[in-house]
């Protein structure tokens, strides 16, 4: 028994953890579904230098995460779900720097803040830290994780702003943030960009992140018609959407200001909006030169806006002074913007791939939790088919 490497206990009911667990050679070790031990974390696993696999999912621990858990020097794949583990997460796991996976979902007792250091901890494919007790400020240096694929935060009681540092991810393909009402703030407006192109499925449900910055932001400057001289368009980019501009001339020939509601954030290029409302002032001018109660506005009529690429829209504006289309060209942008094209279908359907095997393994540990019957080789499973599609998206990019 001792040459063992390979050992594999689903839905085996044990008091504890055996100590002869220590003396193996065993380099995978999984334990689940159906599996209780009570008390603290096993020596019988910490003190085994070998193992390189780590998978403990329905325990029952009444006693944190041990420091000790750092004597696994070999251990790359660290998963702990549904298994009651109380406490902060130790500081001494940020050695840990040879691990790829660090996976601890559902365990309802942990809390306090992350460590510091999280960012020594280079090697990480995915960092999911989920549907736990967390609180506090995001740790800055995880953007130091720059091989990170997959984050996973959500279901915590995070709070503050995100870390600039964030934008140095630039491998990530999964961020989930939701479910952290005290988040607050911009998204850094690199991140923005890459969900815009499809390389990034982000998730901020149920917190009180804004998108802004990102590719809509290109679109804010000066717009007009070639055939139409004298009007157009100045676009706004605030932090959650587009405030337009209209100056021009009324059917009088009067000048004729317009200002618009804001208009949500684009999600890209080919986004169209309809039924926009337009504002004018009382008297019929608008005064957009100078600043105006709300109460001195009153609706002019509706704009639709159709975003044609990243210097071409087009507008059509119906109201008091009749109906015109224009086809607007960009005249003068934002200096600190830029604007790229969605990329391909092809790869928008990996991505599309990606983020829904994210959601089904969501789907998974959220019926686990409500005392439904999932085994956990259908959350491993989940997790091979989405080690696969990483793996062909890194032939891909070879």
């Amino acid at each position: 028994i001792t040459s063992l490497t390979i050992l594999d206990l689903p839905n085996i009911p044990l008091a504890e953890v055996p100590q002869v667990f220590a003396q193996l050679n065993v380099r995978v070790l999984t334990l689940s579904g159906g599996n209780f031990v009570a008390g603290e974390f096993p020596t019988g696993f910490t003190d085994n230098t070998a193992i390189s696999f780590l998978f403990l999912n329905d325990f029952e621990f009444t006693a944190p995460l041990p420091a000790r858990i750092s004597n696994m020097q070999e251990l790359r794949f660290l998963f702990i779900a549904f298994s009651d583990l109380p406490g902060n997460l130790p500081t001494a796991i940020t050695g840990m720097t040879g691990l790829s996976n660090l996976i601890l979902d559902s365990n309802f007792g942990m809390s306090g803040p992350l460590p510091d250091g999280l960012g020594q901890l280079t090697n990480l494919f995915e960092l999911r830290i989920s549907n736990n007790g967390f609180g506090g400020a995001i740790p800055a240096d995880i953007g130091n994780l720059t091989d990170l694929r997959i984050l996973d935060l959500s279901a915590n009681n995070h709070g503050g702003v995100i870390p600039s540092s964030f934008a140095n991810l630039t491998r990530l393909f999964d961020l989930d943030l939701s479910d952290n009402p005290n988040l607050s703030g911009r998204i850094p407006s690199a991140l923005v960009d890459r969900e815009t192109q499809g390389q990034l499925a982000l998730d901020i449900e149920n917190t009180g992140l804004l998108r802004s910055g990102g590719q809509f932001s290109a679109l804010g400057g000066l717009w007009f018609d070639p055939e139409l001289a004298g009007s157009g368009f100045n676009f706004l980019a605030l932090a959650d959407g587009i405030v337009a501009t209209y100056y021009g001339y009324g059917a009088s020939g009067q000048p004729l200001w317009l200002i618009s509601e804001t208009i949500p954030a684009p999600e890209g290029i080919g986004a169209s909006f309809d039924d926009i409302r337009m504002l004018n002032g009382v008297d019929g001018t608008g005064r957009l030169d100078a600043p105006q109660p709300p109460e001195s506005l009153v609706e002019w009529g509706r704009m639709s806006l159709s975003v044609n690429s990243c210097t071409t829209a087009t507008a059509t504006l119906t109201g008091a002074d009749g109906a015109v289309t224009m086809n607007l060209q960009q005249l003068a942008a934002n200096s600190d913007s830029a604007c790229t094209i969605s990329q391909s279908k092809n790869d928008q359907s990996v991505t599309q791939r990606e983020h829904a095997i994210h959601k089904q393994y969501s789907a998974l540990t959220k019926l686990r939790e409500a005392g439904g019957k999932v085994s956990a080789q259908s959350l491993i499973a989940v997790q091979h088919e989405l080690l696969e599609l990483k793996r062909w998206q890194a032939r891909k990019a070879q």
